[in-house]
């Protein structure tokens, strides 16, 4: 017998323009922290408790253009998507001071 096709499960480093638009939010900063609020908080590392990297970059169109509260600045309409890094992700993507993480917005 066939089995059906399940649905596939939402991954959780990505949020797509159809969710993004599906919750009643302001800005992209209430996206995340409605559907990733995880994605928002700073994660203690080794760097950080030294003085290193504070907080997660955001990344628009590949610019960095601050941390999570450039986010509150970025119309919901303009997103096509947001995907997270942990911090190993986001410093080999990005490059090095990136260990808390990144968010990556692109947009219409």
């Amino acid at each position: 017998a066939a089995r059906a096709a399940r649905p596939a499960r939402p991954r959780r480093d990505l949020i797509t323009a159809e969710q993004a638009h599906a919750v009643v939010a302001r800005n992209a900063y209430e996206v995340v922290e409605r559907l990733h609020p995880n994605w928002l908080r700073q994660h203690a590392t080794e760097a950080t408790s030294r003085g290193g990297a504070s907080g997660v970059a955001v990344f628009y169109e590949g610019r960095e253009i601050g941390g999570v509260n450039a986010l509150r600045d970025m119309p919901v309409e303009q997103i096509v998507t947001m995907q997270y890094y942990d911090g190993i992700a986001a410093s080999s993507q990005f490059g090095p001071g990136h260990d808390q993480g990144a968010i990556a917005v692109t947009a219409h």
